[in-house]
């Protein structure tokens, strides 16, 4: 509280006043005493509000002095943009796969080499390392150096794998010397997510090119000109291949490849191919789209679409915890040669299905055209001849089952049968005096195979696998169907088996046998239209014994020895052309 004083002179000044009270006295009084009153009233109402103001005073100098401090939080993660017509996020890496899992989903082929399937051109096999890169050098018998070096170089978004490869040997015989150059890039691109329609999308590029030269010897064919030049041969090819997912539920697969083969120098075949796939999910477990697959090829002396095939397909899959389904039809459209044309339906039709954890069944038809070429035939044969003709082959079925048992952890059992039909199949038969192989004209080909393989792994450091293919097979000329022979280079017994045996940490060994039996080799000339002139002969059956040994001397070096045909077979693919005998070499490989 304020304290009001009032002085004595004030005091007596009133009680003066009182004393003389007039009426006029008595107004200017109460005027006096309002003004006191208000002096007083206003004194207290000061004194009320004065500690409120230094309260208030000192709360805004602290604030002042000491600013309120909060907690400081980082959050760290991976943002997904909601874009309209972008991919939602990036591809998972697909697991490392098991030798079991590979052989479930990609069944390794046992049929000979002159029959087996053309390569796949929907995605390229492009080869992976698990170092950053490596270095091989050998040296064998004959005087066989041999060089390969590999290297790997990741560049933001770019995982590249460059290869370099070199032999050279004098041969194991008079003409029997040859060279190989080889060298590959390939490269596996990310796509980030800015990008609209391909982002998230992982693109794979490749580029090869491989230089041959070898002679032809032909040691059991006296009537071969021995004045033949060496063959050099110069393969180049290209492909790209793009494949992810648009707006989270359409997939699509591209891509295009070029490849082109010279010899001697000269252009012998071009082909270029180009492919799309887009499936959307209809339900929970259906997809459907389609695919477009179209190819043109370009020979010499000819138009620049000396073939061309086209092949749009429809498409549908169905897939189950046990059971996937995958059903393509459409039409195949070709033409083989200039002014004339080929169409039929085409269909495929693919299942598996697994009853537990013991057993699964697969099965698979197709039918339809197939188109071949001399680059396809020189990886058959590398002495075919440059002037054969290649039409498009018409696939009447091709029916394929197998059941797949694993009735152990360490068993895996493959037993399948193979059926098919195919009219001017892609045939080797008469050797001709310049010593390469012509086609077969218009062969039609009948094959039934039966295979058998197995794998076991008896032991941490033991594995076993074995394998067995018996083939039955018929061919036939078009005009003449009653005149029929054995399919040339057909095998009817293939079997191998393979052991590998760990023996520390740091040796290993491998022994493999791999027999092969006695086949025919045909050779129809067509004389007229009715008549024919028929000439065959038999290769004798081998047994090659092979065998190699490898140590690691460090974590980064290892060497090696190994041989092949230690029994000194007579192995003959082809008729006139034998294989090397006993083959050695030792070699190291450094990895970095």
């Amino acid at each position: 509280m304020v304290p009001i004083i009032v002085s004595q002179k004030h005091t007596s000044c009133y009680t003066q006043l009182f004393r003389k009270t007039t009426s006029s006295t008595w107004i200017i009084l109460v005027q006096r005493v309002i003004a006191i009153a208000i002096a007083i009233s206003s004194a207290i109402a000061q004194q009320q509000q004065s500690p409120t103001k230094r309260s208030s005073d000192k709360v805004d100098k602290a604030n002042t002095e000491h600013p309120l401090e909060l907690p400081e939080f980082i959050i760290t993660g991976t943002e997904v943009l909601d874009v309209p017509g972008a991919t939602k996020q990036f591809p998972m890496p697909l697991p490392k796969l098991t030798q079991q899992d590979i052989r479930r989903l990609n069944p390794i082929e046992k049929t000979m080499f002159s029959m087996l399937p053309f390569p796949s051109v929907d995605i390229p096999n492009l080869e992976k390392q698990t170092h950053q890169g490596f270095l091989r050098s050998e040296f064998g018998m004959f005087v066989t150096p041999h060089l390969e070096a590999s290297r790997r170089i990741i560049a933001g978004n770019f995982d590249m794998n460059a290869r370099l490869l070199a032999t050279h040997s004098q041969g194991h015989m008079p003409q029997a010397d040859f060279t190989e150059l080889q060298c590959s890039l390939h490269s596996q691109y990310l796509a980030p997510e800015k990008f609209l329609f391909f982002g998230g999308s992982r693109t794979d590029a490749y580029l090869r090119c491989q230089y041959r030269d070898y002679r032809f010897f032909a040691v059991d064919s006296l009537y071969i000109d021995k004045a033949i030049p060496t063959r050099s041969v110069v393969v180049a090819e290209a492909g790209v291949h793009t494949a992810g997912t648009y707006e989270a539920h359409i997939r699509y697969s591209m891509g295009a490849s070029i490849e082109t083969a010279f010899l001697a120098g000269r252009h012998r075949n071009t082909v270029v191919s180009g492919h799309m796939t887009i499936l959307t999910p209809l339900t929970e477990s259906w997809n459907i789209g389609g695919k477009l697959f179209v190819q043109g090829q370009a020979v010499p002396n000819k138009d620049v679409l000396a073939t061309f095939f086209l092949a749009p397909m429809l498409q549908a899959s169905y897939h189950q915890t046990q059971l996937t389904l995958k059903i393509e039809s459409g039409i195949h459209a070709a033409a083989p040669r200039v002014h004339s044309s080929t169409v039929r339906p085409a269909a495929s039709v693919q299942a598996s299905f697994a009853l537990n954890h013991l057993l699964t069944l697969e099965a698979s038809l197709s039918t339809g055209l197939r188109t071949n070429s001399f680059l396809q035939a020189l990886r058959l044969n590398p002495y075919t001849a440059d002037s054969a003709e290649y039409f498009v082959e018409s696939v009447q079925y091709d029916i394929r089952a197998y059941a797949r048992l694993y009735p152990a952890r360490q068993w895996s059992v493959v037993f399948g049968v193979n059926l098919e039909q195919r009219d001017a199949a892609l045939l080797f038969g008469r050797l001709r005096q310049q010593g390469d192989y012509i086609q077969s004209p218009l062969l039609a080909a009948h094959i039934v195979r039966f295979v058998a393989e197995a794998d076991i792994v008896a032991s941490s450091n033991d594995k076993l696998a074995a394998r067995t293919n018996i083939a039955f097979g018929s061919t036939w000329h078009d005009t003449i169907p009653t005149l029929r022979f054995s399919v040339p280079y057909l095998a009817p017994l293939t079997t191998s088996i393979t052991y590998h045996r760990q023996w520390s940490s740091h040796f290993s060994t491998l022994v493999e046998g791999v027999f092969v039996s006695e086949r025919s080799w045909l050779d129809i000339q067509p004389l007229s239209s009715l008549t024919t002139q028929r000439e065959s002969g038999t290769l004798p059956a081998y047994f090659d014994l092979r065998c190699s040994a490898d140590y690691q001397l460090s974590t980064s070096v290892s060497a090696y020895i190994r041989g092949t045909n230690l029994l000194n077979q007579p192995i003959i693919l082809w008729q006139g052309y034998r294989e090397r005998g006993i083959f050695l070499a030792a070699g190291f490989i450094l990895t970095f």
